[in-house]
């Protein structure tokens, strides 16, 4: 159902996962590179993934996945010189491909865009408080009350920042904040 609606309406189909399927393609990303190292082409798995990561819709994966992407296509260029050439290859055809296509994927990750620049605006604003910033600097405080083994996984702190459904575990929504708060530098 989801693929149909997103080829008849050209638009991202919301999903309430998005964020968790954006996180799992952020960490295939960098072994597809790592599987380029053996055959170049290996690492068009890792543009597809980011691909998949755009239209899921989740804003932390398009900030994120960019700078991964961006990460990855670099030190590969500058490590494994005998592939630079597919490498010039496959970015000629990516950018042909979106020069081709510029007007459709502006069309598509247009809400995505606008969504992650208002919630910018909002926070610069002042006009709204966002949760994840109050759980991000929550997360950071954690730490630096417990930097050793941090608050544990069970701990139920922010519960007022933020209140997760019965029985769920205390969440950061940011891995690395998630790791040193709840685990510290054991973590």
């Amino acid at each position: 159902k989801s693929i149909k609606e997103l080829m008849n309406n050209l638009a991202i189909v919301y999903f309430q996962w998005r964020n968790n399927a954006s996180s799992y393609l952020m960490l295939s990303i960098p072994f597809a590179f790592y599987l380029g190292k053996e055959k170049a082409h290996n690492i068009i798995l890792g543009y597809m993934f980011f691909f998949f990561i755009l239209l899921t819709g989740s804003r932390g994966g398009f900030i994120f996945g960019t700078v991964e992407i961006a990460i990855c296509t670099l030190f590969f260029f500058f490590a494994d010189k005998k592939s630079r050439i597919a490498y010039f290859a496959l970015w000629g055809i990516l950018i042909v491909a979106m020069i081709i296509f510029s007007k459709k994927f502006i069309e598509l990750f247009s809400s995505t865009f606008s969504r992650l620049m208002n919630a910018v605006n909002a926070i610069l604003t002042g006009e709204t408080k966002e949760i994840r910033l109050s759980q991000y600097t929550r997360g950071l405080m954690d730490f630096f009350n417990h930097p050793i083994f941090g608050t544990g996984i069970g701990y139920k702190g922010n519960g007022d920042v933020w209140t997760g459904a019965k029985g769920a575990m205390n969440w950061y929504h940011c891995s690395i904040i998630q790791i040193v708060g709840s685990f510290g530098f054991l973590g």
